[in-house]
């Protein structure tokens, strides 16, 4: 017995079937189709005008192979008939796009030429949005042979995923060529000293984080637990700017803005984290004022 072949098809609405000397004629509203069928193999009853049935006159191996597959065809084109076949393809890529000439579909696919594919009788193509293509048709075979060709033209790369590709369809993704990254002293250092202390942070005791440019001077204060920026102050902000102060004198004010802003949440004990920076000019007048201003650390 055939799983598929045994289970009865049904007829839509304004769909007709007839069946005549081996012939079987299926119209509906989107056109029409014709199956040759081998009655000599096959019982081929339709009931009433609403299911088609299909029978081996004989049960045997040959006969199970070509009974699922004769009642697929039938199926296909009732369905082809009554609500169509449509594929959907997506071209991704920087000035990949798509664009219908008459009877010819022009696409532009990264190629030093344009790609012209001429559109086969029985079957429709729209573009939408210059980079989506809807194939449509009544014969199931003839619309996937055509998104296949297409296809065909770029498929997709698994770099960046440019081609082009059906509607949800999953590309395998590899990863690029990566440049050989090598630390520096001075950043090895950093990550070093910022781990340590990452480890020591806690909720009684957070980590301020100093970072210097040879303008400005800036500071935190980060619960690495919940990775979150308590309190920020800066000399790159509008209000120290105007000030028009040295820098040495700068970062005594960040220090001391840092300082209020902590003592409003309570904040009095915390790690210095000085990262790559020396303790040494203004990141150490950064620290002695803030020690002034009642931080421990």
């Amino acid at each position: 017995m055939s799983k598929i072949g045994k289970i009865n098809i049904s007829i839509p609405e304004k769909v007709k079937v007839i069946l005549t000397e081996g012939v079987i004629n299926i119209e509906g509203p989107l056109g029409k189709k014709s199956l040759n069928i081998d009655l000599d193999i096959f019982d081929l009853n339709i009931n009433d005008g609403k299911e088609v049935s299909i029978k081996p006159k004989k049960n045997n191996q040959d006969t199970k192979r070509l009974w699922g597959m004769n009642r697929s065809l039938i199926n296909n084109a009732i369905i082809g008939t009554s609500k169509g076949y449509e594929k959907i393809l997506e071209l991704s890529g920087v000035g990949y796009r798509a664009a219908l000439k008459g009877n010819t579909l022009n696409l532009q696919l990264g190629f030093s030429h344009d790609v012209n594919f001429n559109i086969p009788n029985g079957v429709k193509i729209l573009v939408e949005k210059q980079n989506i293509l809807k194939i449509s048709g009544t014969d199931k075979q003839q619309v996937g042979m055509v998104a296949a060709e297409i296809k065909s033209l770029r498929p997709p790369e698994p770099y960046k995923g440019k081609g082009i590709k059906e509607q949800g369809q999953y590309i395998l993704r590899k990863e690029g060529k990566k440049e050989i990254m090598r630390l520096t002293k001075a950043q090895r250092k950093k990550y070093r000293i910022r781990n340590k202390i990452k480890k020591l942070s806690t909720s009684d005791r957070y980590r301020l984080s100093v970072n210097r440019s040879t303008k400005n001077i800036s500071a935190q204060i980060i619960d690495d637990v919940k990775k979150i920026t308590l309190v920020y102050a800066s000399s790159n902000t509008n209000e120290i700017k105007l000030q028009k102060k040295n820098k040495k004198e700068l970062s005594k004010i960040v220090a001391e803005q840092l300082a209020n802003k902590a003592k409003d949440m309570k904040i009095t004990k915390v790690y210095f984290d000085r990262g790559v920076y020396r303790y040494h000019g203004r990141v150490k007048l950064l620290a002695e004022e803030l020690r002034k201003n009642g931080m421990e650390f």
